[in-house]
């Protein structure tokens, strides 16, 4: 391949500063044709800014413009731009030192309409290379640039859109300095909506032109759109190649000024991003923004000055929140950053302090009390090394034998440069089975999928677990693929085989700079991509330095003799769970385990019965002795922390456990001493590990049954208060969701009518709080207890709220399967009308989702006839004709759906349902929004939002908003739309809603307005 950078000595008016400075104007975003009167207006207020600048600094070295010229890419607003702007700036600079690259509004979508990106990701493999034939793939979209390419060659004669390189490059000596200038075309995928994680610049292409610019001194790449704007897979690699040649990106679309570091394959680069050149009219909320840039070569560091139109004072005014203070330049107007890879002080201040993009962070437990396994600790450290071509390390082991405190302290020691990221994952939790404790066997995987959850959530992922099931391991990758992260998956021996299955396949995907450690009883959870290492008994040294720290909370321990300890050692086998139990009873006034001597009685005991029976496990028959230890108060604490599988706080226990303060603490630190509980310091809370859990649940039945039902009786009356509609009551229901989760398992195990009042409790605020799995493993379990009672009516209702988790996932092949349980069950019942039309309506959703629209318009309009015989004005019969609205309006049929959201609405305000009024005035803007009638939809959308804010349901606000800032954006007016855009955004995050990808869509929409 050939590249064509040419080579420019440069001329212009007079440069300012030494021989080792450079001065620049970037500019952005001017969006010529949008407003002609207000643009040119500002392109005057440039050109006067520049006259007084250059009065007393000189011209700049360079003016770069970093696209988003024109409004809808036409060739009349480019010739505007350049008759009322950009010749006369160049007339300024000088020729050769105005650069300019295009934007997403430089592109013409209405060209090549059938050319998708993602049939180029797939087809298209040369598409990006700096070639011919990577030229000849360009050329079939060229046209989309046909009015820029025109336009730019006002200032460069030369097409580099549409050559081999398909990049501007440029080698310049300024100043005594060489400069390499790269252009970029980030909007080669642009397809005017839903560009964010869509777009890349082609990495092939930047790379050849990093190469050809390298020995540049200094090296600015332009760009228009953020680098969080490409696609995952360029997103890392273009990030890394950044880093390594320390580049200055400049960019744009965000309209406003920001500056930070970016971090690429552990080298820094600079990132520089002006505001909008016009956004709107002189106006002081959407302002229109400039960036003045200094780079002082030999001191290593840019200054930056942004400035705002200021309509007020008619001047540029300094944008001071444009950048962190802690960058300011004492008593100036400028803020200065070291250039990347030094840290130069800025006068009279350290040095500011250059994060990396992804800051060190960690979800791991607390580091405990480590002894000994120096050696499979520096086994792990090796396995988890970049050049290490494996996954990670599974570790085995029996029961008790330290396999966790291994893989954490592997973890803690893990260097955060090579994993600022460090998840912890427990596959240890209890689900909602009437027994308390096993997963449901028709329910198995929701153990992988919420494993998925919880990583993509520890991502700050929450759009991940909205997602289908299929969809979900992918993204998880593509979310990883940007991290540089350590998992560590706990106890995997609690899935089953294919859970385990999926989990290694999962985890043979990994990213190339992601580990994992795995932790598992079962010799069966192999991968041959990963290291294997089985863990036997601890060392004898270990096991002393063990018993030493433990003899710091027990002082009978610090008696022992040294034969006292090997005794111990060699009949607990070394292992450290059976040996610090054991110890934890010497020296205690009862017990069976009093003295060694009576330890290692026991413990013989112990492996007798187990050489007699493998299924007798000497950690359990040593637990038992354990248990005759307890005092009443250890015994009511550790009955009720049976329940928890998350950390519980003391206020939680004590009335459970009918305690008092003083006495719930004086028995949680002398379990703790014994190492039965773990303990969290900080946040005063305690948890019982699941084998203890499990042994005392066999041990201890009653008492964990009796604290078990005091649990179940405080949360269902807990509910019953504050649930159902009561939504200002939600936020106590989240402050004790652990508590709620806690009790689930006792109440599926209980009275079933009971059960199904706290399911109905529940319902919305599962739904509110974006609890949707826990909801449908909540609805699958009830409708399971409900059928075994006979009680198919109930049984219906959970089948119905299954149903309705599935469609909030898109899922509709699941929501037909429940709709039919739904009818099943209600069949059976012999119930009415009503239970029949919402079955249907049910089937209904499960047709629309799937795309079926005629089948789903014939089931809905059957739930209509049937809601309407049993009276035609009610609230069902509303409900009923919105969903065959939302069809026909799938379908295309807008008169019709219009017809019946407008009786729907005339019905609820009637009633008065202001629910339903709210809804479906909402859907009416919406439905205006397909018919493309703006300012219609703008009417619509506005009064929805005035009738959802009294009603206090966020997610009927936030549909709102995001109908209003859809149609204020495609009116051009999408500066006036990002409060509400946002404003939607940031509910559907709360709430974990499925519509928050589109309200997103619609804010970046606002934002490129």
């Amino acid at each position: 391949m050939t590249l064509s950078p040419s080579t420019d000595q440069g001329t212009g008016g007079a440069r300012s500063g030494g021989g080792s400075t450079l001065r620049w104007l970037h500019l952005s975003d001017f969006h010529t044709g949008k407003d002609d009167h207000g643009q040119r207006n500002l392109f005057g207020y440039i050109l006067k800014h520049m006259d007084r600048r250059m009065a007393g600094e000189g011209a700049p070295d360079f003016v770069f413009i970093t696209g988003d010229i024109a409004d809808r890419a036409r060739s009349e607003q480019y010739e505007k731009f350049a008759e009322e702007f950009l010749l006369a700036l160049e007339d300024k600079v000088g020729e050769g030192r105005i650069f300019m690259v295009p934007g997403n509004h430089d592109v013409d979508h209405n060209q090549e309409e059938l050319i998708t990106r993602a049939a180029i990701r797939q087809r298209s493999p040369e598409f990006f290379d700096p070639t011919p034939s990577g030229l000849a793939e360009r050329e079939h979209i060229l046209s989309r640039f046909s009015a820029y390419r025109e336009h730019a060659q006002l200032l460069d004669k030369y097409d580099w859109l549409a050559s081999p390189e398909g990049c501007l490059l440029r080698t310049l000596d300024v100043n005594g300095l060489s400069v390499g200038i790269l252009g970029l075309n980030t909007a080669w995928l642009s397809e005017g909506k839903a560009d964010q994680g869509e777009l890349t610049p082609g990495k092939p292409l930047l790379e050849a032109g990093l190469a050809a610019i390298a020995e540049a001194k200094v090296k600015i790449v332009l760009g228009h759109h953020p680098l969080d704007w490409l696609h995952p897979n360029d997103k890392k690699p273009i990030e890394a190649l950044l880093g390594q040649h320390r580049i200055l990106y400049l960019h744009g679309h965000m309209h406003r000024n920001d500056a930070g570091f970016g971090y690429g394959a552990g080298n820094l680069f600079l990132t520089l991003q002006s505001g909008a050149g016009f956004q709107a009219r002189e106006d002081e909320k959407w302002v229109n923004r400039l960036l003045w840039a200094e780079l002082d070569i030999e001191n290593q560091q840019l200054a930056l000055e942004p400035r705002q139109w200021n309509k007020t004072n008619q001047e540029w005014a300094l944008d001071g929140a444009a950048f962190p203070e802690a960058y300011r330049q004492p008593d100036a107007a400028r803020w200065v950053f070291p250039l990347p890879g030094t840290l130069i002080p800025q006068p009279g201040k350290p040095a500011p302090a250059a994060p990396p993009a992804t800051a060190p962070h960690s979800t791991l437990p607390r580091p405990r009390p480590f002894f000994g396994r120096e050696g499979d600790l520096q086994k792990i450290a090796g396995w988890l090394a970049p050049e290490n071509r494996s996954w990670g390390v599974i570790i085995e082991g029996s029961g008790g034998m330290g396999k966790t405190a291994l893989a954490l302290q592997a973890a803690h020691l893990a260097p955060a440069e090579r994993f600022p990221l460090k998840l912890w994952v427990t596959t240890k939790g209890r689900e909602l089975d009437p027994e308390g404790e096993r997963t449901l066997s028709d329910h198995w995987v929701e153990d992988f999928f919420a494993l998925l959850d919880e990583l993509a959530r520890a991502l700050g992922r929450d759009a991940i677990p909205k997602a289908t099931r299929e969809e979900r391991p992918a993204l998880l990758r593509h979310a990883l693929a940007e991290r540089s992260a350590l998992l560590v998956v706990d106890n995997l021996e609690t899935f089953t085989f294919d859970e385990r299955r999926r989990v290694f396949k999962l985890l043979d995907k990994l990213p190339a700079g992601c580990r994992a450690l795995v932790t598992s009883r079962r010799r069966d959870s192999g991968s041959i991509a990963a290291h294997a290492l089985r863990l036997d008994k601890l060392e004898r040294e270990a096991a002393h330095e063990l018993l030493n720290e433990l003899a710091e909370h027990w002082p009978p321990l610090a008696r022992l003799t040294p034969a006292d300890r090997d005794r111990l050692y060699d009949e607990t086998g070394g292992n450290p769970l059976l040996l610090t139990w054991t110890a934890g009873q010497l020296g205690r006034s009862t017990g069976r385990a009093r003295t060694v001597i009576d330890a290692v009685a026991r413990l013989q005991e112990a492996h007798r019965r187990e050489e007699q029976d493998d299924r007798n496990d000497p950690l359990e028959f040593i637990f038992g002795d354990l248990l005759e230890t307890f005092s009443k108060q250890e015994t009511a604490v550790l009955s009720v922390l049976a329940h928890f599988t998350q950390p519980a706080k003391i206020e939680w226990l004590m009335p459970l456990a009918r305690l008092s303060r003083k006495a719930a603490e004086t028995a949680l630190d002398s379990l703790r001493d014994r190492a039965l509980l773990m303990e969290d310091e900080e946040n005063n809370t305690w948890l019982l590990p699941s084998l203890a859990t499990q042994f005392l649940r066999r041990a201890r039945p009653e008492a964990v049954g009796k604290s078990g039902d005091r649990l179940a009786d405080e949360i269902y009356a807990l509910v019953q208060e504050n649930g159902y509609q009561n939504h200002d009551r939600f936020p106590v229901l989240e402050e004790h969701w652990p508590q709620i989760a806690a009790a689930l398992p006792v109440l599926l195990a209980g009275d079933n009518r009971r059960l199904q009042a706290a399911c109905h409790a529940l319902r919305e605020f599962l739904n509110f709080s974006g609890r949707w799995d826990e909801r449908l493993r909540l609805s699958r379990a009830a409708e399971a207890r409900a059928e075994a009672t006979g009680d198919r009516d109930n049984a219906g209702w959970r089948a119905y709220d299954a149903g309705w988790c599935h469609r909030l996932r898109g899922e509709a092949e699941a929501v037909l399967e429940c709709a039919g349980r739904a009818e099943d069950h209600w069949k059976a019942a012999g119930a009415g009308a009503r239970e029949q039309a919402t079955a249907i309506g049910l089937r209904g959703t499960g047709h629309r989702l799937a795309g079926n629209h005629p089948t789903a318009i014939a089931a809905y309009r059957e739930a209509l006839e049937l809601d309407r015989a049993r009276s035609p004005r009610s609230e069902e019969v509303a409900i009923s004709l919105n969903d065959l609205a939302a069809a026909l309006q799938r379908s295309g049929e807008l008169d019709e759906a219009e017809r019946h959201y407008r009786e729907g609405l005339a019905i609820a305000r009637e009633l008065p349902y202001p629910e339903g009024v709210a809804a479906y005035t909402g859907n009416l803007a919406e439905l205006t929004l397909d018919r493309r009638d703006w300012p219609e939809a703008e009417r619509l959308a506005r009064e929805a939002l005035a009738l959802a804010e009294p009603v206090g349901r966020k997610e009927l606000i936030a549909a709102d908003c995001h109908w209003l800032a859809q149609a204020l954006a495609r009116q051009g007016r999408g500066g006036e739309g990002i409060g509400h855009a946002e404003r939607a955004v940031a509910i559907f995050t709360e709430l974990r809603s499925p519509y928050l990808a589109g309200a997103e869509e619609t804010l970046a929409e606002c934002r490129g307005a």
